[in-house]
């Protein structure tokens, strides 16, 4: 996804096109790129909003993106600690959509400030979707 990205901002900033308007197949593909980078519908929609109303002022593809995605990040408040140990979060979401990537980075951030973190795995699985013996390991309580 980041070397889709830096091509297309590599197209954006070609000396032919340098401080014209973002065209739609730029836009649209810049959309696509940041839904399969898992970025979400409404996020989305607001850094295509940004980079289109800053069309023609000489602002980089890539500094719009950064910009926007920095105002989104800093209009969310910061959790407030309840001073309890251990602080869980949760983590759900559909197969595939960067979950453990997820999970691993803010592992790494809790690591540098000092945290330990410790990161466990649970699935769900339907009776059908189990072995046979650990079905009827179920049976026995």
């Amino acid at each position: 996804i980041v070397q889709r990205f830096d091509e297309l901002v590599s197209r954006t900033e070609a000396p032919e096109r340098k401080g014209r308007p973002v065209d739609a197949d730029t836009i649209e593909a810049l959309e696509e790129l940041l839904i399969m980078a898992d970025v979400g519908v409404a996020a989305t929609a607001r850094i295509i909003a940004a980079v289109k109303s800053q069309a023609g002022t000489g602002k980089s593809l890539r500094d719009a993106v950064k910009d926007e995605i920095r105002a989104i990040f800093a209009a969310v408040p910061a959790p407030v600690s309840n001073g309890h140990v251990p602080h869980v979060v949760l983590m759900v979401g559909v197969n595939g959509t960067g979950k453990t990537t997820t999970v691993g980075k803010l592992a790494q951030l809790l690591k540098s400030s000092g945290k330990r973190p410790l990161v466990v795995a649970a699935d769900t699985f339907t009776r059908e979707d189990m072995p046979p013996e650990t079905r009827e390991s179920g049976r026995a309580k």
